[in-house]
């Protein structure tokens, strides 16, 4: 079991096999270190950039 595993990230991976879902999903601003760390943890992986910007 990855380190970072919560009891959250254990009850949405229950819903997502329940709903025959094939991977889970979460994003952080990447300055958030806490929070990349945390999913890394989790047994996250980075994927695909996704880009950005405010409106002009």
């Amino acid at each position: 079991m990855p380190v970072g595993r919560t009891a959250v990230v254990e009850r949405v991976e229950e819903l997502a096999r329940e709903a025959d879902r094939d991977s889970l999903t979460a994003s952080c601003e990447w300055r958030n270190d806490g929070a990349r760390r945390f999913y890394r943890g989790a047994g996250f992986e980075p994927k695909p950039v996704t880009y950005a910007r405010p409106p002009e």
